[in-house]
């Protein structure tokens, strides 16, 4: 699923990447202490939620494919700054790629 979706990814002209996904508990965002620790060993991505669902769909024996969207660069890495609207902002701008990396997924596993 991860291959189609880099493929899909590639036809379609959205970056799409593969990587380190770190799970943190929150509900707060990170420092920029945190953020820079989490990079150094070995981090590409952090977030809040993901990873204990696809945890519990393991344990289940469901195959899992997660499409994580980068909506901001973690606090402290990024010039703009960093907020909820700056977040919110960028979900609205990742749709609709989202949406076809979805549907395109969701039409191999169907063929």
């Amino acid at each position: 699923m991860q291959n189609t979706v880099l493929d899909i990814g590639a036809k379609k002209h959205i970056p799409v990447h593969s990587g380190v996904y770190l799970q943190v508990t929150g509900p707060q965002y990170e420092t920029p202490a945190e953020a820079e620790l989490y990079r150094v060993i070995g981090a590409d991505t952090i977030a809040m939620s993901l990873a204990v669902e696809v945890i519990a769909a393991a344990h289940m024996n469901m195959k899992v494919c997660a499409i994580n969207c980068i909506s901001a660069m973690g606090a402290g890495m990024d010039e703009e700054g960093f907020s909820q609207e700056t977040i919110q902002d960028n979900m609205g701008n990742i749709l609709p790629d989202f949406q076809i990396l979805a549907d395109g997924l969701l039409d191999s596993l169907l063929e």
